[in-house]
């Protein structure tokens, strides 16, 4: 059997010009270099809120306005509810008291 590629070859004299390919491990250690500045400015730029538009801005502002106005208005029922029933212990107490024959006045 011959081989396939039996003629005779042709060298690529452009192909001479450039050296070898580099390797994986060269082609890792160059990425890693190129990317460790980006890296650095990535974790900074997490800490950090994005820049935002003006109109952008102004919806994250309206919307912590919304939740903190809920959260008022959820706090202030929970007060009145808590204050009704604290309401309802000492009258219940004041009546039983009261069947009782005691002074309720301090």
């Amino acid at each position: 059997m011959t081989p396939v590629n039996s003629g005779p070859r042709v060298r690529n004299h452009e192909a001479d010009e450039f050296g070898p390919l580099p390797t994986y491990i060269e082609l890792a250690m160059a990425t890693a270099a190129a990317t460790a500045y980006d890296a650095n400015t990535a974790q900074e730029n997490r800490m950090r809120l994005p820049r935002l538009s003006v109109i952008e801005k102004a919806i994250v502002v309206s919307i912590a306005a919304l939740a903190l106005y809920g959260t008022v208005l959820i706090a202030g029922g929970l007060y009145i509810k808590a204050k009704a029933e604290l309401s309802q212990i000492l009258s219940q107490h004041s009546f039983a008291a009261e069947l009782r024959g005691e002074d309720t006045r301090p």
